[in-house]
């Protein structure tokens, strides 16, 4: 059997569908991240809910993230 060369791939990985997905990933990543640290200062009470609100507002419109928001007010972890 011989082995082609062509690409198979539904989606070519160099298409703006897939650069679109992978910004998309890194823009969630960063925001959930982003999120997780301020979460841990007010949690410290380095921080007032006030300005967590305020901060949470300021990301979300610099990252747009998508998925990320379905978490919002709601631990990544639990508590043990």
């Amino acid at each position: 059997m011989q082995a082609t060369a062509e690409n198979t791939a539904h989606i070519p990985a160099t298409s703006p569908i897939a650069t679109e997905v992978h910004h998309m990933n890194r823009n969630e990543m960063t925001y959930l991240v982003t999120m997780k640290l301020f979460q841990n200062m007010l949690n410290k009470r380095l921080i007032t809910a006030n300005e967590y609100a305020v901060i949470d507002t300021k990301m979300r419109a610099k990252y747009r993230p998508k998925i990320g928001t379905l978490f919002t007010g709601n631990p990544l972890t639990s508590p043990r």
